[in-house]
């Protein structure tokens, strides 16, 4: 069991830790809706801190570090890059950390590939489709679903990769440095 979970940390710490890692969730959050190029990569940093949310504070307060990005992301940088954290780039860690538990790992993933469809979908219909068209393109509204889902399942079996990545190196380098006080 992780230390920081057990409770060898005070109810103190524990609220720090969620507040700094819901202000490096915006600061992702921000420079995602300001910087021209690299959005998508600042999105998946951004829910990357919430696996080491999960692991520092729990289930419970890495979902209480979501929904104060989320909130906090409505104000700035707004909707679009609120609607995006909240329903995909946010829910998608904490759904992987809570369907762990399954023990199944190709459970897990058919469940999150779904879930993930669904709210892509639900972002498409939210949005509209005209958010992703160029005027004069003739491609059909079937066409352009199609092709948004076939990216988000590639957009998955790479995200998954970088996600077992980060929490290795999160494990051996990162977790060591914060417990290192022997706290």
């Amino acid at each position: 069991m992780n230390p920081s979970v057990s409770g060898s940390h005070g109810p103190s710490s524990r609220i720090a830790g969620g507040a700094l890692l819901t202000a490096l969730i915006w600061v992702c959050l921000l420079a995602s809706g300001f910087l021209p190029v690299g959005r998508l990569f600042l999105l998946m940093l951004a829910s990357f801190v919430l696996v080491a949310a999960a692991r520092e504070l729990g289930k419970g307060g890495a979902f209480l570090v979501y929904l104060a990005s989320s909130l906090l992301a409505l104000i700035r940088p707004g909707l679009i890059t609120a609607a995006q954290f909240a329903l995909l780039f946010g829910l998608l860690p904490l759904l992987t950390v809570w369907l762990r538990r399954l023990g199944r790992p190709w459970v897990e993933r058919l469940i999150v590939h779904v879930c993930m469809t669904f709210f892509s979908l639900a972002i498409l219909w939210l949005f509209g489709l005209e958010a992703f068209v160029v005027r004069g393109d003739r491609w059909t509204e079937r066409t352009i679903v199609f092709f948004v889902v076939l990216a988000l399942q590639f957009f998955l079996l790479v995200y998954y990769y970088a996600l077992a990545q980060f929490e290795q190196f999160y494990r051996i380098r990162i977790e060591p440095w914060i417990h290192r006080r022997g706290s």
